[in-house]
């Protein structure tokens, strides 16, 4: 079967956009990978058996750690009743972390003055959650004895100190010496440099904010509420940690608006990524008016590129595909033709050989 110069140029085109469909997705993997704040449960577990759950609570929402004590039991009631209890000297079950943004606070270091500093109040394993990069001393800790240390990103400990290695070093807020347990660098992809911007950041323990605030490290003196709560723990069957956590919490983003809750394990799988990219005004027009931690927004940043960039992934794989089938059909017509014409001639020789004999 002779090839002609239309075909070769067919199939080269095919393959070229085959590979480019081929790097696309290599890109898109090792995007949807960047997000360490997103791979808790894949870190928590390499057996796929964990899931991720995140709870966003907006400003209306009462949202205290009374509320976190209450979700625990029931985490543990839930993996009772599944048989699953925790044992006392077995490895642990699940662990979770909660946060609030509380805005900004005035630093001041012993060497260059002060700061305006964006500010996480975080409680439970925040770190073991979202473990950012350290640079000098430790990460917080709930097991601390005293919760009154902070940790600052670099970009923090260079304008107060001059220097990154400044782990037990003291900055002073609102009149109070408070010592640095670490330092940190923020993720470094572009989706969370845009969402958590320049400014400078420090972590400090919920009961010290709370502290500061005069509540004596109770949020129920000062007011203060957790905005987000995120839990790592086992799921059962496809959906059973969602729907134990929605249970927890007492309500949905469909029933609560001020309640928002996120799975992020699986978020920038395939399925997600399409129903992005079929819904992508859905991402620009946000219906609810919490405000997210720079981490959720930098998630929701990589949602939308990874779902906008599914687009081409699909249309260069159609081409190859579609280009496969056209030429194994001409392939098989040719076949077909080819079997018809060599019966058609043995038919014919059959018969003149008869005409011969006779």
């Amino acid at each position: 079967m002779k090839i002609g110069k239309k075909q070769i140029v067919l199939c080269c085109a095919a393959l070229l956009s085959l590979l480019l469909s081929g790097v696309l997705m290599l890109i898109s993997r090792i995007t949807a990978g960047s997000l360490l704040s997103q791979q808790a449960a894949e870190r928590w577990s390499s057996a796929s058996d964990a899931a991720q759950i995140s709870v966003f609570a907006g400003s209306n929402a009462s949202f205290s750690s009374a509320t976190v004590e209450q979700i625990e039991d029931a985490v543990n009631s839930a993996l009772k009743q599944a048989a699953m209890e925790q044992q006392k000297d077995g490895p642990r079950l699940w662990y979770d972390a909660y946060s609030s943004n509380v805005g900004q606070m005035q630093m001041r270091g012993k060497k260059r003055g002060t700061a305006s500093v964006e500010v996480t109040a975080v409680g439970g394993d925040f770190f073991t959650m979202h473990p950012l990069q350290l640079l000098n001393g430790n990460y917080l800790s709930k097991d601390d004895l005293m919760q009154d240390r902070i940790v600052i990103d670099e970009t923090l400990a260079w304008l107060l100190f001059g220097s990154s290695n400044v782990s037990g070093m003291t900055v002073t807020v609102d009149g109070r010496s408070i010592p640095v347990a670490g330092v940190v660098r923020l993720e470094q992809d572009n989706a969370t440099r845009k969402a958590a911007g320049e400014a400078p950041r420090a972590f400090m323990p919920y009961a010290l904010y709370n502290a500061l605030q005069g509540g004596y490290e109770s949020d129920a003196a000062t007011g203060s509420s957790i905005t987000c709560y995120e839990i790592v723990m086992p799921d059962l069957v496809r959906g059973y940690a969602l729907k134990t956590i929605t249970d927890a919490v007492g309500s949905s983003d469909q029933t609560d608006p001020a309640i928002k809750l996120v799975q992020n394990t699986g978020r920038f799988s395939l399925s997600n990524r399409w129903k992005t990219a079929t819904g992508l005004s859905d991402m620009v027009i946000i219906p609810d008016s919490m405000s997210y931690p720079y981490w959720e927004n930098a998630a929701r940043i990589r949602s939308f590129e990874l779902g906008l960039l599914l687009w081409p992934e699909l249309l260069l794989l159609i081409f190859p595909v579609v280009t496969g089938v056209l030429l194994l059909w001409k392939a098989y017509r040719r076949l077909e033709r080819t079997i018809s014409e060599r019966r058609l001639a043995r038919k014919n020789r059959y018969r003149t050989t008869l005409d011969i004999q006779v």
